[in-house]
């Protein structure tokens, strides 16, 4: 590959990775708080799979029309009405659902750092967003990539500075408490579907390309998010047993998880460093989000970029400003509406074009899991 090339794929891996890597940080160690390490892998890799097959389900499709193009309109360009309007409700929900997560979680930590009023942090927030999405594409890429990488520098320092042993947590034994509530956040914290489109006409629909850019992409967040849980984990059983028991209860926020963190570290400089992974981790995923979002909206409805943009930031803001302590819970939601535009719809028109794709045991397993994601959280 010459250097554009080179350079294409690189900010391609850090946008996949990025989308990834964000409200995960602060959700899982929450929701994996009644599991043990073995439980927690197991489902990092499933985590993977699932991400990494659902986004060739929607590679191979915009392979089909021929662009990089939105589920909503291979709706209606391969399903008919019906699942047109189908996938664009379930998307528009799922992407305005975790925008909404993100400023809210944004809100709640940068608010409790700098002790600003949360309206101002969650309006700064939306313009942080408008102003990002609007810049040109090689500064956007240049951007995205220092947000990406700040996010990896400060995982790395942080898992080195809080880790603590704690034979407890290296138990074998089964734990089936958590189990529902953690695996629809896995299922979110690696969502990276949205950015499908994107990459495909980015990378010019390089069938290979835009695989091994997904495969590296969703490699690297299941790497750190395995250490990243494991670390946060071992570190609270081993400096507050009080607080692990509330964390076991779902009676710490996100906040208050942050706070501890920053408290609980070996160096005064993590703290700082924690603030900026807590930013970095939002931001990144509030970007990949915004993207996909926006990409849908011009392609769809609203051709004129600075509106659709309006429309992408104003109903988040409006959600996090009103209902500022619902992360998990918002995350956990989006998971449900997920398995629609995802799996459940991707594997509809897949089958519709290719047969013999569709029946195979990677994408039979990943339904399945969609089928599981959504019965955990509708029982739930």
């Amino acid at each position: 590959m010459d250097m554009v090339s080179v350079n294409r794929f690189l900010s391609t891996v850090f946008l996949i990775s990025g989308t990834a890597i964000g409200a995960g940080v602060i959700a899982l160690p929450l929701a994996a708080a009644n599991l043990n390490f073995i439980q927690v892998a197991v489902f990092i890799v499933i985590g993977f799979f699932v991400a990494y097959y659902s986004s060739c389900m929607a590679v191979r499709l915009s392979q089909h029309v021929g662009k990089g193009t939105g589920i909503a309109e291979l709706s209606k360009q391969l399903g008919g009405k019906f699942t047109f309007t189908l996938s664009i409700v379930t998307f528009y929900i799922l992407s305005l659902a975790l925008l909404s997560a993100y400023f809210a979680g944004l809100t709640d930590t940068l608010g409790s750092f700098f002790n600003i009023p949360s309206t101002y942090v969650t309006l700064l927030c939306g313009v942080g967003l408008m102003l990002m999405l609007l810049l040109n594409v090689r500064l956007f890429d240049r951007l995205n990539a220092i947000l990406f990488l700040i996010l990896i520098a400060s995982l790395v320092f942080i898992t080195f500075s809080v880790s603590k042993f704690n034979a407890n947590y290296f138990d074998m034994s089964l734990k089936n408490r958590g189990l529902a509530c953690f695996l629809p956040i896995v299922f979110t914290s690696f969502g990276v579907q949205n950015v499908c489109a994107h990459v495909c006409n980015y990378l010019e629909l390089d069938i290979k390309k835009i695989q091994s850019a997904f495969k590296i992409g969703i490699i690297i967040p299941a790497l750190i998010y395995f250490a990243w849980i494991v670390t946060v984990i071992v570190s609270i059983q081993s400096s507050d047993v009080e607080f692990f028991e509330r964390m076991k209860n779902q009676q710490v926020g996100v906040g208050e998880l942050v706070s501890f963190l920053c408290g609980n570290t070996t160096y005064p400089i993590t703290g700082t460093i924690f603030k900026l992974l807590t930013f970095s981790a939002m931001a990144t995923s509030a970007i990949g989000i915004g993207i996909g979002l926006l990409d849908s909206i011009r392609e769809t409805y609203i051709p004129e970029k600075r509106l659709a943009l309006s429309l992408v930031v104003l109903i988040p803001v409006i959600v996090a400003i009103f209902y500022p302590s619902t992360f998990v819970q918002i995350l956990s939601f989006g998971a449900m509406i997920a398995t629609f535009w995802v799996i459940f719809i991707p594997y509809y028109l897949l089958q519709k074009i290719d047969k013999k794709s569709a029946y195979s045991l990677k994408h039979i397993l990943c339904l399945l899991f969609g089928i599981a994601v959504f019965v955990c959280e509708f029982l739930g």
